[in-house]
């Protein structure tokens, strides 16, 4: 996500932002993965992402989040495996 997100303000900083905008639109879907099921805290969905990407564990978030549930991890995957990170 580092290259996608890098490439999309870099491109815009130079003035390409028609660039910026393919870009930033690309990550959309993960973006709207982040928030859930009605989530205002995304750090669960953060952590499971970071888990699916690098397949290496994270600890439970604290309390009052809760991990992610059996759809939102499908939804990250999805938009993971779009993005060509899984």
């Amino acid at each position: 996500m580092g290259d996608l997100m890098r490439r999309s303000i870099e491109s815009f900083l130079e003035g390409d932002v028609e660039t910026a905008r393919e870009t930033f639109l690309s990550m959309y879907e993960l973006f709207v993965a982040f928030r859930g099921e009605g989530r205002t805290n995304p750090t669960p969905l953060v952590k499971a992402a970071f888990e699916l990407v690098s397949g290496l564990p994270t600890s439970m978030p604290r309390l009052p989040l809760k991990p992610a549930t059996q759809s939102e991890s499908e939804r990250l995957k999805n938009a993971l495996k779009k993005l060509g990170k899984l």
